[in-house]
Formats: structure tokens, C-alpha cells, sequence
């Protein structure tokens, strides 16, 4: 992950682009890669969509199919609770010791998705433990996670457009 970090303050200098500018983005595993490296890096603004803030539950698949024990095994040594107990606790390390200014958080998910009441309900608990004053949820009205192909880009359209216009979130947190 120090690779991704480096990664991103190589892109954002050499575009000139200040950490106060920076949106990132990402639905499911994308989301959780989104607020980690939103918080870890410190930009401002952090849009995921459905993310899977437990990894180490979401990656111990029992399914013959899924790639994800391998995975699982291959970030944590293993599928043994020791294992995805770490995993989980990845991102929570990262928001408990985030400092201000905190992104602007806003999870987009799904009132009826699992994924609300498996993933997003434990960040919020988690950034109101970290006493971050500025994350929230937008609330959809769907239930299925394929769904997001439909919901999530008209929810970045409305997020990013004022961002970029000036309009939304004018002073740091």
C-alpha cells in the first residue's frame, strides 16, 4: 500500500495538484481502497460507494469460485481468524490515527444493500470514534450491488461537479 501512497504523491507533484484538491474515488473494493488512501494521504474529499471497510470478513469467502481466500492469504499470511481479524482492522487503524484536516467523507450506498448495515454502519462508527466531524452517508434507494452501475455515477456527478465548481465544502476541516 506504501507503493499506492508514493504512487499518488508522485501524480498529484508532477500535476502540480495540492492534497486539498484531491477527490478520490471508489465503489465496493475500490471504496475501501478510497478511504484508506484518502485518509492515509490526507485529501480532501473521499466519495466511495459501498465500501468494503471489513476486508478481512469481505476477502474469507468460503465460496469454491471466489478468488478472494487467495487473496486474503496473500495480504495476511492466511484465512485464520488471526488473519482477517488484521484485515479489518487495516482501515480502522488508518482513520483512528488520521489528524485534521479530515476529508470530506460522503458513503454512497444503498438503504437496502447489505453492504449498508456489513460495511458502512461500522465506519460511521468508526469516524465518530475517530471524532472525524465531517463524514456522512447518502442514503439510495436500491438493494442490489450490482446496482451501483446505475446510482453511484449520478451520485459522483452531484458530489464532484460542485466540488470542482467551488461550490461545495469551501474551508478545510
Amino acid at each position: 500500500m506504501y507503493i499506492v501512497q508514493r504512487l499518488i504523491a508522485e501524480l498529484t507533484s508532477s500535476l502540480k495538484v495540492e492534497r486539498s484538491n484531491c477527490i478520490l474515488a471508489g465503489s465496493s473494493k475500490g471504496g475501501f481502497t478510497a478511504l484508506y488512501h484518502g485518509y492515509q494521504f490526507g485529501a480532501r474529499y473521499i466519495l466511495p460507494d459501498k465500501p468494503q471497510v471489513l476486508f478481512g470478513n469481505y476477502l474469507n469467502s468460503r465460496s469454491e469460485e471466489s478468488v478472494h481466500p487467495s487473496i486474503l492469504t496473500h495480504i495476511a499470511g492466511g484465512l485464520d481468524g488471526e488473519s482477517v481479524a488484521w484485515a479489518n482492522r487495516i482501515l480502522q487503524e488508518v482513520i483512528l490515527s488520521a489528524t485534521a484536516p479530515f476529508p470530506h467523507t460522503e458513503i454512497h450506498v444503498g438503504y437496502r444493500e447489505p453492504h449498508y448495515h456489513k460495511h458502512v454502519l461500522p465506519v460511521l462508527k468508526l469516524v465518530d470514534k475517530a471524532k472525524v466531524p465531517n463524514a456522512a452517508v447518502d442514503l439510495d434507494d436500491y438493494s442490489m450491488h450490482a446496482e451501483l452501475a446505475t446510482h453511484y455515477p449520478l451520485f459522483l456527478r452531484d458530489q464532484v461537479k460542485p466540488i470542482v465548481l467551488g461550490l461545495k465544502y469551501s474551508t478545510p476541516c
